[in-house]
């Protein structure tokens, strides 16, 4: 793909790539001394405290919260198998090597994908122009404590201690945390004030708060912590948007330890957030959410305006470098890329345009590039009836272009669309889209999709105290 946001490399230029396989080879070695899952976590803890002294200090709940939660599922993974060091940090883009593992399963599986290619063509025109809404990447904290400090030794702050100054966790928000209720819902009824026929929600309602262990937590609580930001999210959706269909989407936020997906079946977050999302989406689509998180359903509204158009939706976390359940091999978990094809391929033949959401940009450094070839494989050869694949989890206002790799010409075939964040959290202003798109079919095969409208808190500079509403404003 071509990108305007991340690629293949490695992150923070590999600063982390000695001490990541340095940790794999103590933790592998004492494996094999027979050493218990309880010892060789504490060794992990002992070097992300050591590591985060020289790259980011942080007090020592946070390594130990986070590493208390991922490190039986890093442990169990390699004590089934031996791990190269170099292979799994490059793979998860700590060091500068890109991994080429390829993805287990693929090779040889016949999933009937066309071998030829139609580029789509260019909108023409369309004598019914309807609307939609993305929102992504909310973040919502409610823990957000309004007068707090922004300046804490923990990687997101604004909940405890006396913000002065610069430090003052405002009303409406702070550029160095996650968001307050507030700003959430004064972002979605900015959005439904525009009257949008559908909404798609791609993913992440819960907050950075990856170390809740640390702070005293159980896993149960934690979880149940995690689903509260989920239910908060989706109520506030409802009220923002009565009656309009929203389409929502896994984040790899949503789940505790985040990240971390193994297949199905899923003891509780699946089941968790179908019957979350049991006002938005069929009994059939609900069914396959529980199962593993990706579902279908047609776009249909109460006047029957829109014609021939179907969401299909994926569970990013199956190319998701840190889920690290997937240590020991990429591979199709729950038959997701089968489904898809299948899917694509009954939408084909039924006459039907497909909208295409996941989380993870497929170009992004956090897809694993394997994963990511594959499902480019699918969605160019059905790039005649995709709209739009919509993502979100850069936080970023992106795009990536994905086009035929089988000629020299590499005729451009899909658009990822990568909408920008409600959240605040890295010093952005909070943001969403609005996409114009055609209602109906149009008789020469043209895009349905027309444009889209990028809309924005332009400051939080100003926006202070609960009167300061005409600062708060989404333009």
């Amino acid at each position: 793909s071509i990108t305007a946001g991340h690629g293949e490399g490695s992150l923070g230029d590999g600063i982390l790539c000695k001490p990541c396989t340095e940790a794999l080879d103590r933790v592998q070695y004492a494996l094999v001394e027979g050493k218990t899952h309880e010892v060789v976590v504490d060794i992990l803890v002992g070097i992300c405290d050591a590591v985060s002294v020289v790259v980011h200090p942080l007090n020592t709940e946070v390594c130990s919260g986070i590493l208390r939660a991922f490190g039986s599922i890093i442990v169990d993974s390699l004590a089934e198998e031996y791990i190269n060091g170099t292979e799994f940090c490059s793979a998860i883009h700590l060091c500068p090597s890109v991994s080429t593992r390829a993805m287990e399963g693929w090779e040889g599986l016949d999933l009937g994908v066309p071998a030829s290619m139609r580029e789509p063509k260019l909108q023409q025109e369309c004598a019914d122009v309807g609307t939609f809404a993305q929102v992504t990447d909310i973040h919502l904290d409610l823990h957000y404590k309004e007068g707090s400090s922004s300046d804490c030794t923990e990687p997101m702050c604004c909940r405890s201690g006396e913000g002065k100054g610069d430090t003052y966790a405002s009303y409406w928000g702070h550029y160095s945390c996650d968001v307050p209720e507030v700003l959430v819902r004064n972002g979605f009824f900015a959005a439904g004030d525009l009257k949008p026929d559908f909404v798609l929600f791609t993913g992440d309602a819960p907050p950075h708060d990856d170390w809740q262990l640390g702070e005293g937590m159980t896993v149960d609580e934690a979880r149940q912590d995690q689903l509260n930001h989920s239910i908060a999210v989706a109520e506030m959706l409802k009220e923002a948007f009565p009656g309009v269909p929203i389409f929502p989407t896994v984040g790899n936020h949503e789940n505790f330890p985040v990240d971390q997906f193994d297949a199905p079946p899923n003891d509780w977050l699946m089941p968790s957030l179908s019957s979350v999302w049991e006002s938005f989406l069929p009994p059939d689509a609900l069914e396959t959410v529980k199962y593993s998180g990706f579902y279908t359903t047609p776009v249909s509204v109460s006047n029957g305006s829109i014609r021939k158009l179907r969401v299909v939706t994926l569970m990013a976390m199956y190319c998701d470098v840190i889920n690290f359940y997937l240590i020991t091999g990429i591979s199709d978990q729950a038959n997701e890329l089968k489904w898809l094809n299948e899917t694509l391929a009954q939408a084909r033949a039924d006459g039907e345009d497909v909208i295409l959401n996941t989380h993870i940009p497929l170009g992004d450094v956090t897809c694993f590039s394997s994963y990511a070839r594959v499902l480019n494989e699918i969605t160019s050869a059905y790039s005649d009836i995709i709209v739009g694949i919509f993502t979100g989890h850069t936080h970023n206002d992106q795009m990536e272009v994905l086009w035929d790799r089988s000629t020299e010409a590499h005729t451009p075939l899909s658009v990822v669309y990568i909408a920008p964040s409600i959240t605040t959290y890295q010093g952005l202003n909070p943001s969403f889209r609005v996409y114009s798109y055609c209602r109906h079919q149009l008789a020469d095969g043209s895009s349905r999709l027309l444009d889209y409208t990028q809309v924005r808190i332009l400051s939080l500079l100003f926006c202070i105290t609960a009167a300061d509403m005409v600062a708060a404003v989404f333009h």
